[in-house]
């Protein structure tokens, strides 16, 4: 990830508009992702504008019984054009650890 910007917040502080920019090494993608919260089950986001056709995704949060929380995501990510087999894994290794990463600052900032 090169750059993270929340655009539009909600009154929890919490990103609903957000700015990604990724280095996907063969050019620069940018985009938009709409946030939906339904705490402390899931948070969901999908595509507003960018340079994808689209992305949508979830985290799904669940108490593993033991003080603990598991964190499932689910994602979809359609370029929109062709795209290489090596291009669309490198999109996959910056889109998902981005996502994580993303989730991890939202726990830790409260």
């Amino acid at each position: 990830m090169r750059y993270c910007a929340v655009v539009a917040g909600d009154d929890n502080w919490r990103g609903r508009e957000v700015d990604w920019e990724i280095d996907a090494r063969l050019r620069m993608i940018s985009y938009r992702l709409g946030y939906e919260y339904d705490e402390p089950r899931w948070i969901a986001f999908d595509l507003f504008h960018g340079d994808m056709e689209d992305v949508r995704g979830a985290y799904t949060l669940e108490p593993d019984g033991h003080g603990n929380t598991e964190v499932t995501l689910s994602l979809r990510v359609r370029p929109g054009v062709p795209v290489p087999g090596a291009l669309e894994r490198v999109l996959t290794r910056v889109l998902l650890p981005g996502a994580l990463d993303d989730l991890e600052r939202q726990v830790e900032d409260g």
